[in-house]
């Protein structure tokens, strides 16, 4: 029976992992950089101790005392750098992302085996490709720059995070679980804001009262405020200030960063329209719809996920908490500046993607049904080809 599950779980995965590869090197003949390559770079100064970039561009850099700096946070380099010391010029970020696509989808793999446990074997499976190339695990996968890998490594230890925490019973499993939401966080800062909530939800659940308890769950949050201290301190002299507001951004931002900052209110709506609602234009030319650069709605290019909404049991605590989470996170995200430009998608939304994916499990959605099975092929139409269109419009006539 073990191997049984073991060769089915080898062949889906490897499957899904197969069509990813197939189309990220189809849409150039190979599988060089996309673009920036900015976390192999840095990974590269790192090798070299340094912590600024010498590089020819200045999008998403920070000048500091002449040197510039790499406004993004830096859980990438640091993944990327023994592939960049032991292959040197063969590794490239768009090969790191199908690495980091291979581990994400083993991990979704254990979550619908874990938590839809009830439904078959081919309801499971049908759920598993839609998490694979159905969601935005595959769009960022195939664009593979910096700012759409930032997000795959993040979601990656967000998910393990999740499921840890889900499944402990223990303060040392805890511990390990805020420690990979801490992981995750170097690549996603604002995923900090979590920290509170995942603490809480341990203390209470197990050890309320217990502040031995409440110190050691707090170790990890504290090891991550640590170390965007000395990130700041070593980069820019002082631990205090992460010098966002210097960040040489697109020109694209400009006027509504001048005018409104990189944080506020009004970009909650351009967030919410683009991030969850933007249907993609229809056309008559194939693959019959055309993208917007500023980011299609997850509803409308993974439209399974319209059943996390019609799931009406609110009596689950774990449910209750995931939809806390992602309100939580979407605080910062929402109501940033911008909504992802230039992408296909919404690539924030991997910010959310461990907790959606783990309320549509829990939905109960019965994927051979006609109509979430037509959410299922929607789904990976639009992922698959509208990560086409995004870097090589030119292969459908566009």
């Amino acid at each position: 029976m073990l191997k049984y599950k073991l060769g089915y779980a080898a062949i889906i995965i490897v499957f899904c992992t197969i069509v990813t590869f197939i189309i990220s090197y189809s849409i150039s003949g190979h599988l060089d950089g996309r673009s920036g390559e900015m976390f192999y770079v840095q990974a590269e100064a790192f090798l070299q101790g340094r912590v600024n970039l010498d590089v020819n561009w200045d999008l998403d850099l920070i000048p500091f005392n002449g040197k510039l700096f790499l406004a993004i946070p830096p859980l990438n380099s640091f993944l990327i750098l023994p592939f960049v010391y032991f292959f040197k010029g063969k590794i490239t970020e768009t090969i790191f992302s199908l690495i980091l696509y291979f581990i994400l989808i083993i991990i979704q793999f254990i979550y619908v085996e874990k938590f839809a446990a009830n439904q078959k074997i081919g309801q499971r499976s049908l759920l598993f490709i839609f998490l694979a190339l159905g969601t935005m695990l595959l769009p960022c996968t195939v664009i593979a720059s910096s700012w759409f890998n930032a997000v795959l490594g993040s979601c990656l230890f967000l998910s393990l995070a999740w499921l840890t925490f889900y499944h402990s019973n223990s303060l040392k499993q805890d511990i390990i679980a805020i420690t990979l939401l801490a992981i995750a966080s170097i690549g996603r800062f604002h995923l900090a804001v979590i920290f509170p909530a995942f603490i809480l939800k341990a203390w209470f659940r197990r050890y309320s009262g217990n502040l031995k308890a409440l110190a050691a769950l707090c170790i990890p949050a504290v090891m991550f405020i640590m170390f965007v201290a000395w990130w700041n301190w070593v980069r820019f002299g002082s631990p205090f200030s992460i010098k966002y507001e210097e960040l040489l951004y697109a020109d694209f931002f400009q006027e509504n960063i001048q005018k409104y900052g990189f944080r506020n209110l009004i970009y909650i709506f351009p967030n919410i329209y683009h991030g969850i609602i933007a249907i993609p234009k229809l056309v008559t030319q194939f693959p019959f719809f055309k993208i917007d650069d500023m980011g299609n709605g997850i509803l409308a290019i993974s439209p399974l996920f319209i059943y996390v909404l019609r799931d009406n049991n609110r009596g689950d605590s774990w449910k209750n908490f995931a939809w806390l989470c992602m309100a939580i996170i979407a605080i910062p995200v929402f109501t940033h500046c911008s909504t992802g430009w230039q992408q296909f998608g919404y690539r924030y939304f991997l910010d959310f993607f461990p907790f959606a994916s783990f309320l549509l499990l829990k939905s109960k959605v019965d994927p051979t049904r006609a109509l979430p099975l037509t959410c299922i092929l929607i789904s990976i139409w639009f992922n698959m080809f509208g990560a086409v269109l995004f870097l090589n419009p030119k292969l459908f006539g566009a």
